[in-house]
Order: C-alpha cells, then structure tokens, then sequence
C-alpha cells in the first residue's frame, strides 16, 4: 500500500497543518528525531494542541482500517504518533532527549509496523 503525501488533514483539525512538516513523518525514525531536534517550547506547543484534539482525532483515524485510511487521515495518524513521542518529552523526560543515552542515538529502527513503521 502507498499512502501519498498529503498536506491537508481532514475537516475539523486544519488547526494542526502547521506542525505537518516537522511531526507527520513517515516511519519511527523520523518521528524520534522530530522530538530529539525540537525545543521544549516546541514540543509543548505541538503536545498542547494535540492533546486537545486526540479524542476526536483517534475516533476518525478507528472508523478505517489502518490498509484503507484516506490520505487526509492517514496524515492525521501520523501526527498521533508523533503525539506519542511529545507525550514522553513533556510528561516523562521534561527535555527533548534522554539525558543519560548518546546522542544520536546508536539505535536505529530499520523496519517498524506498517503502514507508519
């Protein structure tokens, strides 16, 4: 399956387009360094809105499956899990990075679960 690129997320969460280019990547590595490479303000501003629209935004991305997401929703899956990777900045670490682990990091996802490894 192949899921274009899209910069248009569906109805309801154009509040979000802005935080496409940096947290909407495409497999786990990208969404990792997209938390290491931000600041704190960044991450807060990204988890902030986030957290405001996840109800609403998991409830559209569960109407499909995850083969058959519409292009627009597949962009928004991508910004959830990209939610997840703030989530531990703000609520766990308090910094963009693991302080006690190298930087960068060594570890290296090379195959993740489909479709957003």
């Amino acid at each position: 399956m192949t899921i274009l690129k899209s910069t248009k997320l569906p109805e309801g969460f154009s509040a979000l387009e802005p935080f496409i280019d940096r947290w909407a990547g495409d497999d786990t590595m990208a969404r990792i360094a997209a938390r290491e490479d931000s600041s704190m303000d960044e991450i807060k501003a990204f988890y902030d809105l986030m957290l405001e629209h996840a109800e609403k935004a998991t409830g559209l991305i569960n109407q499909y499956p995850l083969e058959e997401l519409p292009e627009s929703v597949a962009l928004l899956a991508k910004l959830m899990l990209a939610f997840c990777h703030a989530a531990i900045s703000v609520e766990v670490l308090n910094n963009p990075r693991v302080q006690t682990a190298p930087y960068p990091t060594g570890v290296k996802v090379i195959r993740g679960s489909t479709p957003f490894g």
